[in-house]
This record gives C-alpha cells, sequence and structure tokens, in this order.
C-alpha cells in the first residue's frame, strides 16, 4: 500500500471516530420519553434535553400542543417536529407519522408538562388524547 493511500486512510479513519464522538457526547445530554412514560417521572439535570416523540396524524387535522408546563424550568426547545410517512420505507398517503418536543432543563425544580392531541380550532372540544410528564430537575 503506498504511502498516500494510508495518509488518506487515516485522515478517513480520523474523520469518522470524531464524527461519532461528537453524535454520542450529544446524545449522552438527551433524556428520551415516548407514550410508554405517559403518567410517570423523569429526572434531569440541568442542560439536559427532554426529547418528547409520539404518533401523530396531521392529516386528520389533530396535532400535539403543549397545555402546560413551568417554562422557567422546562423551557421549550424550538417547535416541535413532524416526521411523516414519506420519511419511513413505504410511505402511505395519509398514513401517520411522529411530532418531536424538545425541551431543555433550565432551573432546579419539579413542573408537570402536559401535551394535548387536538383539533387547534376546536378549542371547545376535550383534546382527543393527553399526554402527561412528571419532571424533576436537579
Amino acid at each position: 500500500m503506498s504511502t498516500r493511500i494510508r495518509i488518506l486512510c487515516s485522515i478517513i479513519l480520523l474523520a469518522v471516530l470524531f464524527a461519532l464522538t461528537g453524535c454520542s457526547a450529544s446524545n449522552a445530554n438527551e433524556v428520551a420519553a415516548g407514550i410508554a412514560e405517559d403518567g410517570k417521572q423523569v429526572e434531569l439535570r440541568q442542560g439536559q434535553v427532554l426529547v418528547i416523540t409520539l404518533a401523530s396524524n396531521p392529516t386528520t387535522g389533530y396535532s400535539w400542543a403543549v397545555a402546560a408546563v413551568d417554562a422557567t424550568l422546562l423551557a421549550q426547545a424550538g417547535n416541535p417536529v413532524y416526521r411523516g410517512p414519506e420519511d419511513q420505507k413505504t410511505p402511505l398517503v395519509g398514513a401517520g407519522g411522529s411530532e418531536t418536543f424538545r425541551f431543555t432543563a433550565s432551573a432546579a425544580g419539579s413542573t408537570t408538562l402536559r401535551l394535548e392531541y387536538r383539533r387547534p380550532w376546536e378549542k371547545d372540544q376535550p383534546a382527543a388524547q393527553t399526554y402527561t410528564l412528571q419532571v424533576v430537575v436537579r
């Protein structure tokens, strides 16, 4: 093997290792939750990110929205992100996907995070589904 090829392979290997190290460091700061954690408690350290992913189908008019949270303890990081059927292996027209919310634990304390699955224009109707998580920030 020539010296140039060895150097090139070494550079590529180092780049891959740096990329993987960066990915694992950012994921270590995240705590994932989903429908299985509904009604449960999760503990976070200040600075950690809570990532909640729930099934959603906006083609029906429904979407998840934050109904209650103490934003001084748990700050929503951006808007929810929808991942639809086009992101799946076999997309189906009208099929649902998932919505992902991100919250940053900004101060110590305890708060109840409540999400509601509803049609935004039906304010007088009860939510089709609710998701509640007790969050303790240390």
